[in-house]
């Protein structure tokens, strides 16, 4: 079975860092822009999005702390599904920071 779904935005990152306190931007396509009424009432919300630049390359088994494991039982990117998901933190209603792991941007 396959899934298709429709971009409703990307996201930038404001600086290069990596860190927990790095803050990104999500643009959503101006058809969207209505959804994000109230937005600001949130203290965080839930982000899924595409790792457009994961390859996956087939293998299932990955390494993880010297122990091979199956790729779904890592935080790896490069899955049959590249799919992803954080909780990001709502600074304003254009600024987002990631809560842990951060979110991969577009370049």
């Amino acid at each position: 079975m396959d899934a298709c779904f429709k971009y409703i935005g990307f996201i930038k990152r404001n600086d290069n860092s990596a860190s927990r306190d790095a803050t990104v931007e999500i643009h959503i396509n101006k058809e969207y822009e209505e959804g994000l009424k109230g937005l600001e009432e949130f203290s965080h919300i839930i982000v899924i999005y595409h790792l457009h630049l994961a390859n996956f390359d087939g293998r299932l088994l990955r390494e993880k702390k010297g122990v091979m494991v199956g790729v779904f039982a890592t935080r790896s990117q490069f899955r049959p599904n590249p799919i992803g998901i954080s909780v990001a933190e709502v600074v304003e209603s254009e600024l987002l920071r990631p809560c842990g792991r951060s979110i991969p941007t577009s370049r």
